[in-house]
Order: structure tokens, then sequence, then C-alpha cells
């Protein structure tokens, strides 16, 4: 998307929010905010993102929306790991493994061990990386995920 489509699509998602709160719809105010965050990330508004993500996930928990949370979380460490602060990365991306369930979990997990062991190995735990990088190299093969496999080697 272009800066202006950014820009068009968070006016929208913040009204979308706004009318969410006001009609009382947690979970329809967490994904709009959830999303509008994503645009502001987009956008390299990091502050006002993380502050959205941060509200999206309360709200989501709130409302009893665990794919959405994790979501959010996962949303969280890409903002961290595009700032430089792989420790919070890290913290977030584990956040997001640990909450992520049922066909969101089988679709993501090969993905998510990977980006941690990333992570980890950026942070000089080898051996818990070694173990996710297994993982999740053995979940995008059993996937069929070819892209995901290679980006795992």
């Amino acid at each position: 998307m272009r800066r202006g489509q950014y820009l068009e699509a968070s006016r929208i998602l913040q009204s979308v929010y706004d009318r969410a709160q006001t009609a009382s719809l947690p979970r329809q105010a967490a994904r709009a905010l959830g999303t509008l965050g994503a645009c502001q990330f987009a956008l390299h508004k990091y502050k006002v993102a993380l502050r959205s993500f941060l509200d999206a996930r309360r709200l989501a928990e709130a409302s009893g929306d665990s794919a959405m949370a994790a979501i959010v979380d996962a949303n969280i460490a890409s903002l961290y790991l595009e700032t430089g602060e792989v420790d919070s990365a890290a913290e977030w991306t584990a956040r997001s493994l640990r909450r992520i369930t049922g066909r969101d979990r089988a679709e993501q997990l090969p993905k998510l061990q990977i980006e941690l062991a990333i992570l980890r190995s950026r942070q000089g735990r080898m051996a818990e990386a070694r173990a996710l990088f297994r993982a999740g190299i053995a979940g995008a093969d059993r996937a069929g995920d070819l892209d995901l496999y290679a980006a795992g080697w």
C-alpha cells in the first residue's frame, strides 16, 4: 500500500474503533485498533502504533479473543525488532507463541518458532535457538511451506 492508502485506512479504522467502543463491542474495537496499529507501524509511527497495539491487546484479552491477542503480541514483537530492541522482540514473540491456539496455532506455529529462533540466536542463546529452528523447520516441512522451510535453514 502507498502512504495515502495507509492514511485513509487509518481514518476508517479509527472511525470503526470509535463506533465499536460506543457500542460496547470490545472484540470489534480490539480488531479495529490492532489493524490501526499495523497501519501506524507501516507509517513508521512507532510510539503511536505501540500504544494502539497495547490497547488492542487489553481489549482482546477483556473480550476473550485470544487469537487477536496473539496477533497483537506478534505485531508488538515486530515493532520492537524494527526499532532494534531484540530482547523485547523475543519476549513478545515468546508470548505470542504461548498464547496462540487452535487453527491459528497450527498455521502459525512454525513461523513463530523460526522467528523466535532467530531472535534467540541474536541473544546468544544458541541451544534454545537450535531447538526452535529444528521444530520450526520440521513444522514448515509438514505444512509443505517451502519458503518458510528455506528461511529456517
